[in-house]
């Protein structure tokens, strides 16, 4: 299990003997596309852990929602979700602004991807766009057969620094779909990211 970034500190490592403290989401409320059952959502986090290593690094494999049929969808932001599979890590692919100010941002908000047909998948990266810098946590989730969400085995990833610019490798799982959970650092901005990344094994 590998946890690189070029701006997350996530609290506790195993490589340096300390130990892991799980920090959970449950389960962020919101609504799925119709299609995406059966109706069980509720979210598993048992035993997350979370890691800390120095510089990001690339993920190997390949990008599954880049290489296989998809449907996408979000608690609250941008309808039009293209960009955030572009390829492109520096510009804005999705925001969830709305008008109201503080009081009516969303948080946690998420974005997730379903599959075609179940997928193995071991490792993700999300990363905000250049100018941008209020994602404070994120949580890889996968999609089990039963339509339920679990979290990955590095648990919640904490940012505290600037830009999130995150890669993380987790024990492979069989998907039928991925989401990015994050967390706001300030209520005072919303949230924007540019890119997600979902890798799996060479089939």
């Amino acid at each position: 299990m590998t946890v690189t970034t070029g701006s997350l500190r996530a609290w506790g490592a195993a490589a340096f003997g300390l130990s892991l403290v799980a920090v959970g989401l449950g389960n962020p409320a919101g609504g799925e596309p119709a299609a995406a059952a059966p109706a069980d959502d509720a979210t598993i986090a048992e035993d997350a852990q979370t890691e800390q290593l120095e510089s990001a690094a690339e993920l190997s494999g390949v990008n599954v929602l880049q290489t296989t049929n998809t449907r996408s969808w979000r608690l609250s932001g941008s309808e039009d979700m293209s960009g955030l599979t572009d390829g492109d890590r520096d510009v804005e692919g999705f925001d969830d602004w709305r008008s109201g100010g503080a009081e009516n941002r969303v948080d946690p908000n998420w974005v997730a991807y379903y599959f075609e047909r179940p997928t193995p998948v071991d490792g993700a990266a999300l990363y905000e766009p250049v100018e941008a810098d209020n994602v404070g946590a994120v949580t890889f989730q996968w999609r089990n057969m039963r339509g339920g969400w679990e979290d990955t085995s590095v648990g919640t990833l904490t940012n505290e620094d600037d830009r999130l610019a995150l890669t993380a490798e987790f024990d492979v799982v069989t998907a039928t779909g991925f989401r990015a959970v994050f967390e706001n650092k300030s209520d005072s901005s919303w949230m924007r990211l540019a890119e997600l990344e979902v890798w799996g094994p060479e089939q």
